[in-house]
């Protein structure tokens, strides 16, 4: 299935990556810096294909593997927000 991904860089830095199902916004990743939000995204969304950017291929994975549960659980969240708001 293909759809249309967006990311959304907060002015706090949290960034953002999320698309549309149904008529509605659906979160699929958060994280302090773009690369986690997209491992979290790609973990909800595993058949996403990426365009890599030169920055992302610097930043070392094992840097911040151990924060992709806590954001993983803001990025459900965030969501269950949305939808809730929806209903």
């Amino acid at each position: 299935m293909e759809f249309l991904c967006f990311g959304i860089v907060t002015k706090g830095g949290l960034s953002l990556i999320g698309t549309a199902q149904k008529g509605r916004p659906v979160i699929l990743g958060s994280g302090p810096i773009f690369a986690i939000a997209k491992i979290v995204a790609s973990e909800k969304a595993p058949d996403i294909i990426w365009e890599l950017s030169k920055s992302e291929d610097m930043v070392d994975p094992r840097a911040y593997m151990h924060l992709l549960p806590e954001y993983s659980a803001l990025t459900d969240v965030m969501d269950a927000i949305i939808k809730s708001e929806q209903e």
